[in-house]
């Protein structure tokens, strides 16, 4: 069974990419290519200058018993087999990704669709895939390799009335880091506000933080009525 199936793709491509981080090469005392956006450069790279690196480590590794050495020689194995993937894969139009909040390198698959069959369908005789997101199964059937004639696509209404699941759009804050000082104080406000319109409903509010969380039930006039999952 594969739920939230709409995810399928990203979950995969992400499990083929290969991702080096500029600390990694630090610790290995590893320096990229010279040109870093081309995927051939890191192609020879991985052939001549990492993979030797990585497996000559590993070696002095091998017969080490200590958790810290056990520990990297695990992650170390892992990248070396990423790295020959990726250098007897880079040239099927892979492709450079650049992220200025994460400092390194990554390169990805442009289309995951060749690479399912090996690493998900061989694996499994009968498939249900779940989804409440799947815009077009046909769309769905070719980014993941499937044909089209071997799948059936059920759509199943819901079975909650549309009355128990509206949507309200209700924008009070941007919420872009940068400008918390300022918006922070007006997402309280609509939070606040948001709570007295709806007196008796019990109210479930995401955060993309601990932080954010923190500081609503600090400042929200409603705190006392709060409880807070922390990750502890």
């Amino acid at each position: 069974v594969i739920d939230e199936a709409d995810e399928c793709e990203s979950v995969l491509l992400n499990f083929i990419s290969l991702e080096i981080s500029e600390r990694l090469m630090s610790r290995l005392k590893i320096s990229p290519p010279a040109r870093k956006t081309v995927v051939n450069s890191w192609v020879e790279w991985a052939r001549d200058h990492a993979i030797p690196i990585i497996s000559e480590r590993l070696n002095r590794l091998t017969h080490q018993t200590a958790i810290e050495s056990m520990r990297e020689e695990q992650d170390l194995s892992r990248l070396l087999l990423r790295l020959k993937f990726f250098q007897e894969e880079a040239a099927k139009n892979w492709v450079f990704m650049s992220d200025r909040d994460t400092p390194g390198f990554t390169f990805k698959p442009i289309y995951v669709r060749e690479y399912a069959k090996e690493f998900l369908w061989k694996h499994i005789k009968r498939c249900l895939v779940m989804s409440g997101t799947i815009i077009d199964p046909k769309q769905w059937c070719w980014d993941m390799g499937v044909d089209p004639q071997e799948a059936e696509f059920i759509d199943l209404p819901s079975p909650f009335s549309a009355e128990n699941r509206k949507i309200i759009y209700r924008p009070g804050a941007n919420m872009v880091y940068k400008d918390k000082a300022k918006e922070w104080p007006r997402l309280i406000a609509a939070i606040d506000q948001t709570l007295e319109d709806f007196p008796k409903t019990k109210t479930l509010i995401h955060t993309s933080s601990y932080d954010l969380a923190r500081y609503i039930v600090e400042m929200s006039v409603h705190t006392s009525h709060m409880l807070l999952h922390t990750s502890k």
